[in-house]
């Protein structure tokens, strides 16, 4: 997974899609178009009350998926969402999605090795100091952040989204922000994440591993729980 995120990094360009692959995960990125016209009818109906720029931003998410999945030869018409407004995947499938207003990332992966996967993409310099309050425990806060990982609060609060979109699928409980308390890794240019929180059942994030990209102006991540954690 770190070399996906590392291959990430390395685009010079983003175009409709590219796709990047790692044993058993798949990675298409690509920038937010109108795909409507490749959305099922199911689809459709999900996201056609909208206003216009979240139905291009779900319908590239959508088409990226697609593609992902095709690359692991287990194509499908529609990827439905759930009532937590995750994707739903097919069996022997585990994924995520991501998008900001410029680019998505649709990102897929074999069960064998993983029991989740999320990834997240924002702007950097988008979570200032006063959202960083609201959103970053005080342990978080109060870490010297050395040049590593860039642009630190987004950093930091992407890491949690995907975190938090990584282990919903398996326990099915909501996270909140502070229940979480991301620890970075600079040497290993990876980070960990703890759960100290109410729901024991959420822990699972301690046997995960993430890391940090930057993508043009944005940072984002990836974080991953292996199937022996669960």
């Amino acid at each position: 997974m770190k070399s996906l995120a590392a291959a990430i990094e390395g685009l010079d360009h983003v175009h409709d899609h590219t796709l990047l692959s790692a044993g058993a995960c798949h990675a298409v990125i690509g920038r937010v178009a109108d795909h409507r016209s490749a959305l099922s009818d199911d689809e459709r109906q999900h996201i056609g009350h909208a206003v216009e720029s979240r139905q291009l931003a779900y319908s590239t998410g959508r088409y990226l998926a697609k593609r992902a999945l095709a690359e692991l030869d287990v194509p499908v018409e529609s990827i439905p969402t759930h009532p937590s407004r995750r994707p739903v995947w097919p069996d022997g499938v585990v994924g995520s999605i991501t998008h900001s207003r410029r680019y998505g990332i649709a990102i897929v992966c074999r069960c064998s090795g993983l029991a989740g996967v999320g990834v997240d993409l924002e702007l950097a310099g988008r979570v200032t100091e006063d959202i960083a309050e609201s959103v970053m425990t005080e342990a978080e806060r109060q870490v010297h952040q050395s040049d590593w990982p860039p642009s630190a609060y987004t950093a930091n609060f992407s890491a949690k989204e995907a975190v938090f979109k990584a282990v919903n699928p398996i326990v099915g409980l909501m996270v909140g922000f502070r229940e979480v308390e991301i620890r970075w890794l600079a040497r290993e240019r990876t980070f960990t994440a703890s759960y100290v929180g109410p729901n024991r059942e959420n822990a699972v994030i301690e046997g995960g591993r993430g890391t940090v990209f930057a993508l043009d102006d944005h940072v984002g991540a990836l974080f991953w729980i292996g199937a022996q954690a669960t």
